[in-house]
């Protein structure tokens, strides 16, 4: 289990590949696929799902996706030999998570090969290593209509649920209740936690 799971902050910077992320006094640098950054305004609360990388000859570096489903290959990406979090970021920036995840449970090493810095070696080596993981996780895929989702739980944070219940609550209101939009699934997550606290 990682030491950092996951921040909860304030967007203060926004940058090509990172974000400035305020809580409680500390400001931290959050490095993001571009979808996330886009995902996250500035001013507004969001959440992250984070990896913390330490290494012998630089600083410690934080990861951070406001997607489940970009930190879930983003992780079995890391188990693949010689990709590390850079490379594995690099991977997540070149394709929506959707076609990435295709593309690796269908073997397509020539597609795979075309993103920048792959090669080759290194896409039959991630077909060979994480394929099966890949597969057998797509059941876990995001909604189609994430960025309802997303627009939900910032909604929903506002007024004072927390994060993570939140877009658990989201999250299952979608998978049972397809295309509602950003107002449906507010709805829907009230009554739900009314239902809970009786």
């Amino acid at each position: 289990m990682s030491m950092l799971e996951g921040i909860e902050g304030i967007v203060i910077e926004q940058r090509d590949s990172s974000l400035v992320i305020g809580v409680g006094g500390f400001r931290f640098r959050v490095y993001c696929t571009p979808s996330s950054i886009e995902r996250s305004g500035l001013g507004s609360v969001v959440f992250m799902h984070t990896y913390l990388h330490f290494s012998q000859d630089r600083a410690p570096e934080l990861y951070g996706f406001s997607s489940e489903d970009e930190f879930s290959l983003f992780s079995s990406l890391l188990k693949v030999s010689k990709i590390g979090p850079k490379m594995a970021l690099k991977i997540l920036s070149s394709a929506p998570v959707q076609r990435l995840r295709s593309l690796i449970a269908d073997r397509n090493v020539a597609e795979l090969s075309r993103i920048p810095g792959m090669g080759k070696k290194t896409a039959e080596r991630l077909v060979a290593e994480i394929s099966d993981l890949v597969e057998a996780g797509t059941e876990n895929a995001s909604p189609e209509n994430f960025d309802e989702c997303e627009e939900a739980v910032r909604a929903l944070i506002s007024l004072g649920f927390e994060a993570s219940s939140a877009r658990q609550m989201v999250r299952a209101i979608a998978r049972e209740k397809k295309d509602l939009s950003t107002q449906e699934l507010i709805r829907e997550a009230l009554k739900s936690s009314k239902g809970e606290t009786k």
